[in-house]
This record gives C-alpha cells, structure tokens and sequence, in this order.
C-alpha cells in the first residue's frame, strides 16, 4: 500500500537567514595562543605627552619668578642670594645644615636666560619623545631621580663652595636614554635624527669647561643610561 506523499515541512527560520548563517565561522577564537604586542613606535612630537609639556611650563614660570624676585638690579638675571633663597644647590647648606631638597629644588632653577632657554629646548627635542616610548609615570621618574643623581655628582665631585642649579642632570637622563631608544630602533630616518640632535649635544656636554658643571651632566647621563637599559631588558 502506498504511502501518501507528506507535504513539506515549512522551516521555522527563512531559507535566507539559514544561508547567512552556514558562511558564519563559529570557531572559538584560540584564547591560548600568546600574541606578542607590536613594538611601540619611536615619535618625534607626540600628542598627549602632558609631563613634558608640564615640565617646560614649571621651569619657565620658576625661572621668571627668579628674574622677578631679583628686580631692580643692575642685571636682570637672577641673583646669588635669590638662587640660593630659591633652593639652588650648596655643599656647606646640604651636608653641614642637613638640607638634602636642594638636590631637588636646584634642578627647577636657571642661572641665566641662555642656561633656561638651552634646557628649555632640550626638553622639548628629547622629552616628547622619551615620553611616548616610556610613559608618562616611568619619564617623570626618570627625569627627578636623573636631576637627584646628577646633584649627587656635583656635590662631591665638582663643587667644594659656591652655588650651582639647573635641570642640566635631569636633561642629560633623558637625553641619554633616547640614545638607548635609538638603539632598540632600525636604521632609517629616526635613528638618524636621535644621532644628529641627541646624541652629538649629549657627548659634548660631557666634555669638562670652565663654568660648567660637568659632574651633574655625568651623574644625570648615568642615571638616564641605567635607567632606560634596565626598562628594556625587563619589558
């Protein structure tokens, strides 16, 4: 006996819904696979980098603070007494009188308009860059502990009396670790231009002249150079 013909069954879903759906990849993503983030890039001027930017404005405004607090003079230049009253660095008021934050305070301090606007410009060539590679957190530690340790330097390696300021240490710390970023990079266009305008002002502040405060370059670029090594090795 034959059996009746059924008739066809109607599909719950549309059959163009169905065709969308069998193209669809529903493998699970492989969560146990170990994908290495990119390297980070090497910028020139970044956006963003707010403790440069924030740097720069504190030593311009101390150092017109400086030139203010000084006026009426003959110079306007800050004075002696106004550079020591501000926290600039002495050997006899740090180890006899025990005033250790001047290692601090003497890095936020210029002597002359020529020793700011140097400074001022070397970290802004250096600092953005070093920032966007490091950090905010790691290029603000590295930019104090830099100018500490390059007051350390100068204090017992340069200075017997007298006076000295300057975030000279603390810019040589971060020159010296943009060298250190050069070296992790290709060669090509930023490589090169970390060598042209890092590298070259970086040695010859190292060089001793009369005036200037060699220790501190040297203890800054130490420190800078230690740092940054230590961070790429770990990372």
């Amino acid at each position: 006996m034959d059996q009746p013909e059924l008739p066809n069954k109607k599909p719950s879903l549309d059959d163009d819904y169905i065709a969308g759906l069998e193209t669809v990849d529903h493998r699970e993503p492989d969560r146990d696979r170990n994908i290495s983030p990119s390297p980070p890039t090497f910028q020139t001027n970044p956006s963003g980098t707010y403790v440069t930017k924030s740097l720069w404005w504190v030593i311009a405004l101390i150092y017109f603070l400086e030139v203010f607090a000084g006026w009426g003079t003959t110079s306007y230049h800050p004075t002696a007494l106004t550079l020591v009253s501000f926290g600039a660095q002495s050997r006899h008021l740090v180890l006899d009188h025990g005033q250790w934050y001047r290692l601090l305070t003497a890095c936020f301090l210029h002597i002359n308009f020529a020793h700011f606007a140097i400074n001022g410009l070397f970290l802004s060539v250096a600092g953005f860059s070093v920032e966007a590679m490091f950090g905010p957190a790691w290029f603000f530690v590295l930019y104090i502990l830099s100018g500490i340790c390059g007051n350390l330097f100068s204090l017992y390696l340069f200075h017997t009396e007298g006076y000295s300021a300057g975030a000279s240490g603390c810019i040589m710390g971060i020159m010296g670790a943009a060298i250190v970023v050069a070296f992790k990079l290709g060669y090509g266009t930023t490589k090169n231009w970390i060598l042209k305008r890092i590298a070259v002002p970086f040695l010859l502040t190292l060089i001793p002249l009369p005036g200037v405060d060699w220790a501190a370059h040297l203890g800054g670029a130490c420190f800078g150079l230690v740092l940054s090594i230590f961070l790429f090795v770990t990372w």
